[in-house]
């Protein structure tokens, strides 16, 4: 079916390069706070993510082989580095847009990408809903400490 092609595509959506790109462009559109606080969220993330898959090692799903420390971090499972990128990145563009639409879409488009990293056979619902937490944790600790502009 589309939709099962579309939620395969809906994944890259929590790529470093999207949270990379979404940052940049806040910057040269002159927004340069919401970048700030971005970089710092993508930051504490991949910090977090690099860090507990360190400590805590989980095998994917698709059995992702490692040679190497840098390899394992990639092979790790747990947490969902693109669910918690994605849910950081729009939680602090939607408390940026201050639009009640917004998170409606945003939830959405978190779901989405959670489940099209399931269905990847890259997490199981445990890695997602971490990663989902996490982001979630960090993005709104930077609205926080970061309250003005």
């Amino acid at each position: 079916m589309k939709w099962q092609l579309w939620l395969d595509d809906f994944g890259s959506l929590g790529t470093h390069t999207i949270f990379l790109a979404v940052t940049l462009l806040c910057y040269l559109a002159g927004n340069v706070f919401v970048a700030k606080q971005l970089l710092i969220a993508y930051i504490i993330v991949s910090a977090l993510t690099v860090i507990t898959r360190l400590l805590h090692f989980k095998q994917r799903p698709d059995k992702t082989s490692h040679k190497d420390w840098m390899e394992k971090v990639q092979a790790g499972s747990f947490p969902s580095g693109h669910a918690s990128r994605i849910t950081a990145l729009l939680i602090i563009v939607g408390n940026f847009l201050n639009a009640p639409n917004f998170l409606v879409v945003s939830g959405l488009l978190v779901l989405a990408v959670a489940a099209a990293r399931i269905k990847q056979n890259k997490h199981d619902i445990v890695d997602a809903v971490f990663g989902i937490i996490l982001g979630a944790a960090v993005g709104m600790a930077v609205i926080l400490l970061l309250p003005t502009g």
